[in-house]
C-alpha cells in the first residue's frame, strides 16, 4: 500500500473543515479508482499539542499508481486548497508495510 498525505499546519488563518472534506472526496474522484480510500484527521491542540489543524490521506494499492493518478489531476486539486485554507499544504508519501506476526 502507498499513501499520500496532505498535512495543513495550525496557523492564525482560516481553514474550512467542512469544504475540506468535500475537497478530499473531490479529490478522491478525480483520482479514481486507483484511489483505494482516504482519510480526514482534524487536530485537536485544547485537546493535545498537534501540528496540524487537519491531514487528508489517499490511499494507493502502489506508489505507481499513486503517481499515474495523481500526476494529471494535481495543479486541479491544489488549485482548490485556497477555498478553504490559507495555509500551504505539507506534502509526503509513505509506503505501508504490515509486520510479520510472531510465532
Amino acid at each position: 500500500m502507498f499513501k499520500l498525505y496532505f498535512m495543513y499546519p495550525f496557523t492564525q488563518t482560516r481553514f474550512d473543515k467542512a469544504y475540506f472534506e468535500g475537497h478530499m472526496l473531490r479529490a478522491q474522484a478525480l483520482f479514481g479508482s486507483a484511489c483505494t480510500g482516504i482519510s480526514i484527521e482534524h487536530g485537536n491542540a485544547k485537546i493535545f499539542p498537534c501540528d496540524y489543524a487537519a491531514i487528508g490521506v489517499f490511499e494507493f494499492d502502489s506508489k505507481d499508481a499513486a503517481f499515474d493518478a495523481a500526476v494529471p489531476v494535481l495543479k486541479q486539486i491544489c488549485d482548490d486548497i485556497p477555498n478553504f485554507t490559507d495555509a500551504d499544504p505539507v506534502i509526503s508519501a509513505a509506503i505501508v508495510q504490515t509486520p510479520a506476526a510472531r510465532a
